[in-house]
């Protein structure tokens, strides 16, 4: 049975973040999902987007569901954790956390249907088996 492997970042909020209430705007918290997740790739697979897309493999997001636990504050660093909690098919379910630069105040908590594509049929499809070893391991 594979386990995922589990993505790990910080990621700086940015000023341009902030809603006039001096909080994060709730809309960026799936960005920073994302962009952990690709900032983990590039750095320990040395994997980007445009090699994907050159392989032809794409992701689209089906749908998300993200709890507010606390807001995030000012401009901080965040610790962000996702992990792909079930993959079957073309379906790849990531399960995420974001938590302080400490890791000791957990500001979100959800979880992300993604859908593996095949970029030149446009259609759903499960991740060739060389791909698989960006999500889970042995």
């Amino acid at each position: 049975m594979k386990k995922p492997i589990i993505y790990e970042e910080f990621i700086d909020v940015r000023f341009s973040d902030l809603d006039p209430y001096n909080h994060v705007n709730s809309n960026l918290y799936m960005e920073y999902v994302l962009t952990s997740r690709w900032i983990f790739a590039k750095k320990h697979f040395d994997l980007t987007a445009d090699e994907l897309v050159k392989k032809g493999i794409g992701f689209y997001i089906k749908q998300s569901l993200v709890k507010y636990k606390r807001p995030i504050i000012g401009y901080p660093k965040i610790f962000v954790t996702s992990h792909i909690s079930k993959y079957e098919g073309p379906l790849l379910q990531i399960s995420f956390e974001i938590r302080s630069e400490d890791k000791s105040i957990l500001h979100s908590e959800g979880v992300i249907d993604a859908i593996a594509m095949d970029l030149n049929t446009i259609k759903p499809n499960p991740l060739p088996d060389w791909a698989e070893r960006y999500f889970l391991t042995e």
